[in-house]
């Protein structure tokens, strides 16, 4: 059911400038496997190619007792249900990225957990009606989507912890976004497909530790884990506690060393370069 970071890399075709000690799956967004459709060369970096600085800016949200009646407080205040019973579903990913399709997996997903709502950012008034018709049509009503205003970081980090489970888009998967994720706690559902932009999600997923949890092959996967998730919130829990250890610990808030690693891949293609070498895929530990 769920996807195997592992199943089509192939490291071993890749000249590695440096001795390569990565978990093996961490590289994701453009596996090795990809590298003949381009004409650049890639530079694969031990904790991906994402990191956000959140600690540094002072961005870690703390997150209310999942149905403690601060987190009712807190929902309410953005709008929300207060009702602990409420199973919160949740995509803050640009309206560009959402496909008919994916929409009507969630429709499916909502329809088998009635306690659940859609929270979405505010979209133009066109495009909100069209969506609102299209839940109408499936669910009877527009009225489990809640509509979030834009906010600045740090107040839209705040209240991303008052979701339950982030539905990624699977043709265009989260970037920022998937880390913003992941910072406040938050677990993101991902379907890693064959392009760079809807496996992005997925290498942040698997820097933050979860990826073996929240990755899955299709969509009839992403229904039933949303469904079980949504039935089974121990499972969702479990998720959330390893995302707010994490960010401690994993290789997605580890700026230091990130930026460490990106240097040393930036100096072993400079010295490619200066020395009138051939251009070659760069490998970098950190």
């Amino acid at each position: 059911m769920l996807f195997d970071p592992n199943a089509s890399f192939k490291l071993s075709d890749v000249s590695a400038a440096t001795e390569l000690t990565t978990e093996p799956g961490v590289v994701v967004a453009a596996p090795p496997d990809f590298a003949p459709h381009y004409q650049d060369k890639f530079m694969y970096m031990w904790n991906g190619y994402h990191t956000g600085g959140y600690a540094a800016r002072g961005l870690i949200p703390t997150a209310p007792q999942p149905g403690s009646p601060e987190q009712g407080s807190a929902r309410a205040a953005e709008g929300l249900p207060s009702d602990p019973n409420v199973f919160v579903f949740c995509s803050f990913n640009k309206l560009a990225k959402l496909d008919p399709h994916t929409f009507a997996v969630w429709m499916r997903i909502m329809k088998r957990v009635p306690n659940s709502v859609l929270w979405m950012f505010g979209q133009p008034s066109q495009a909100e009606q069209h969506l609102r018709k299209e839940m109408r049509n499936a669910l009877g009503d527009d009225k489990r989507m809640f509509i979030a205003p834009r906010k600045e970081l740090k107040e839209h980090l705040a209240r991303m912890v008052l979701a339950d489970l982030f539905l990624d888009n699977p043709k265009y998967s989260g970037g920022v976004t998937a880390c913003d994720s992941a910072t406040a706690g938050l677990p993101m559902l991902s379907i890693p497909r064959l392009t760079p932009t809807s496996r992005t999600a997925a290498g942040v997923q698997l820097s933050a530790n979860v990826g073996r949890y929240m990755l899955v092959r299709n969509y009839a996967d992403y229904e039933e884990v949303a469904v079980t998730m949504a039935q089974k919130r121990h499972n969702t829990l479990r998720v959330r506690s390893m995302l707010e250890r994490g960010r401690n610990t994993d290789r997605l808030h580890d700026d230091k060393r990130w930026v460490y690693a990106f240097e040393s891949g930036l100096r072993l293609m400079w010295d490619t370069h200066a020395n009138a070498g051939r251009p070659h895929h760069v490998l970098v530990n950190g």
